[in-house]
């Protein structure tokens, strides 16, 4: 790509700027080498306004006070094991006769299988047996090869690949979300050079925007406060932390706006994917992963998006995230990306070097392309014709070879030489007040669906009118004590068919969507989440709807 080319691509991308008013600019510029060797120098200057946007009084509990956080990967490793139902007795009694049938002890056990590294997940823990037996491997699938990444503290890295490149694979193994038994992974993944994630505090947005309809933006992060936060916080702390983030994200217009679904018009989509993690940084995390946030947006929410990522990351903390086909103002705001091509890096460095490294492997730049997918495409297999894929594929596998070749990572930070962190994650709410706040908004999301709670009360008046109608005007005979009974065997066993499939189908909603990532979360337990439940529902549900079924089965 010639020098003309390179300084007319960037005035086409390169003219957003911002004000700063604390910190200085933010180089995200590169100066890419040509085919001959010469180096040419271009700049694009991305200025992001680190300003704080929140002008809340700080209480003790703000966003500002982060720990710092350098993630290392090395030597990453994936593979997944079918789960073949006929195979699957074969596969456990092997497990049994490498492990001696139970009836060995520990050592024997150890002693009698080989040597294979595997790394097993649990409870957020990593531990790692190299004794453990590998008898599942015949078969397994390959998901990431050896992959090495830096993360330094206070920067954003962007993962990037094609579909099925392994970018969420990557992304929820170092953030420890991968909790299934048929997994096999190798290598390290250490913050702040420790392997125990718990250490740190670190949060987790998933792709799709996991939200209650029926509540406001300002409720929701209320409510996730009180769930999220010590009891050694005060209700005062909580509110203005809420604030406070209502403020970073620019979510001061909608505060008070019903979050909605697809049948009630609510936030926009960029909104809520703000809220979303909004509600992650109640936890205050030093380390925040997103997957794929920016999916289903235009491209100005999009950039909002990121941009306020930006913004926190300036404030000393440390995102990863998986993004498809960032547009060029939004590739540029990251720090450093890493290419994926089914399950290998082909880079992993800063964005100002990539399309140097590139270029120097003979493939130039075009002009006026978008270079996150100039790089996507570089690092694609395109198998639409056998001759497209030979193509490809040779132009992939020269890619992974130089970048084999080239990679140079540092030692990774002992944790020894780490003073004492107190970004250690932060307790639950007590198992009251998570009862209290839950059961208050159940109740409050109970009472703003009135179609609910109408076609609730139809279905009894209707039941209550079907049933009474049939036993009309019984008479005191044999006959008549018999019908009678049968009423009340018929009628007890249907309205509580329909009552318990009524409230299977609302719990298979938002509801169970809404615990599940909560309980990820360790905001909720099932103990406290049912209780809370049954409560709401008992003034809403369990004291009227068998009056009304019992005086239209009277009455009828």
């Amino acid at each position: 790509m010639s020098e003309a080319s390179s300084s007319q691509y960037l005035d086409d991308i390169g003219q957003l700027t911002y004000e700063e008013s604390t910190l200085s600019p933010i180089d995200a510029g590169f100066s890419p080498v040509g085919s001959k060797g010469q180096e040419k120098e271009v700049e694009q200057n991305i200025e992001i306004d680190s300003s704080p946007l929140s002008t809340v009084q700080s209480t003790g509990l703000t966003l500002s006070s982060i720990d710092k956080v350098t993630v290392n990967v090395r030597n990453l490793s994936l593979t997944v094991a079918p789960t073949d139902p006929a195979s699957l007795l074969g596969r456990l009694l092997k497990v049994k006769s490498a492990l001696g049938g139970g009836s060995k002890s520990e050592e024997d056990a150890e002693s009698s299988t080989g040597t294979s590294l595997v790394e097993t997940w649990h409870d957020n823990e990593k531990t790692i047996d190299s004794n453990a037996p590998d008898v599942l491997s015949g078969s397994r699938k390959k998901i990431l090869q050896n992959i090495s990444v830096d993360v330094p503290a206070g920067s954003m890295m962007a993962i990037i690949g094609g579909s099925g490149s392994g970018k969420t694979s990557l992304l929820n193994v170092m953030a420890y979300r991968m909790g299934s038994r048929n997994l096999h992974c190798e290598g390290s993944v250490t913050f702040n050079g420790n392997p125990n994630i718990n250490h740190v505090r670190n949060a987790y947005v998933m792709q799709q925007d996991v939200l209650q309809p029926n509540l406001t933006c300002r409720e929701t992060l209320v409510y996730a406060a009180n769930l999220r936060l010590p009891s050694s916080t005060s209700r005062q702390q909580r509110a203005d932390l809420v604030e406070e983030i209502i403020l970073e994200l620019g979510l001061k217009e909608c505060a008070n706006t019903l979050v909605g679904d697809t049948a009630h018009k609510g936030l926009s989509g960029g909104e809520k994917r703000r809220l979303s993690i909004g509600i992650q940084l109640l936890a205050n995390p030093s380390v925040l992963f997103l997957d794929e946030p920016t999916t289903g947006l235009d491209a100005n929410s999009a950039f909002l998006l990121v941009e306020t990522c930006k913004k926190l990351v300036l404030k000393g903390r440390t995102i990863i995230m998986s993004i498809h086909q960032p547009r060029s103002d939004i590739f540029f705001l990251f720090d450093s990306v890493t290419i994926l091509t089914r399950g290998q890096a082909v880079y992993s460095g800063s964005v100002r070097d990539v399309l140097p490294y590139i270029e120097q492997l003979g493939y130039n730049f075009p002009t006026h392309m978008n270079p996150a997918d100039f790089l996507i495409d570089l690092s694609a297999i395109d198998t639409r014709t056998a001759e497209q894929e030979v193509k490809t594929k040779r132009v992939v596998n020269r890619l992974l070879a130089a970048w084999i070749a080239n990679q140079r990572f540092g030692p990774v930070m002992q944790p020894d030489s780490v003073p004492p962190s107190s970004s250690a994650a932060l307790a639950k709410a007590p198992l009251w007040r998570e009862i209290a706040v839950l059961t208050k908004r159940s109740f409050i999301v109970s009472m703003r669906d009135p179609m609910g709670l109408v076609g609730l009360l139809l279905e009894c008046v209707l039941m209550g009118t079907i049933c009474g109608w049939i036993f009309f005007k019984l008479d005191g005979s044999i006959s008549g004590i018999r019908s009678m009974e049968g009423l009340l065997y018929t009628s007890c066993a249907a309205q509580g068919y329909l009552i318990l499939l009524y409230e299977t189908y609302r719990l298979c909603g938002p509801d169970l969507r809404v615990f599940d990532r909560e309980y990820n979360d360790g905001s909720v337990g099932p103990f406290g989440y049912l209780i809370s439940r049954r409560l709401s529902k008992m003034f809403t549900e369990d004291l009227y709807v068998p009056l009304i079924y019992s005086v239209s089965n009277i009455l009828f």
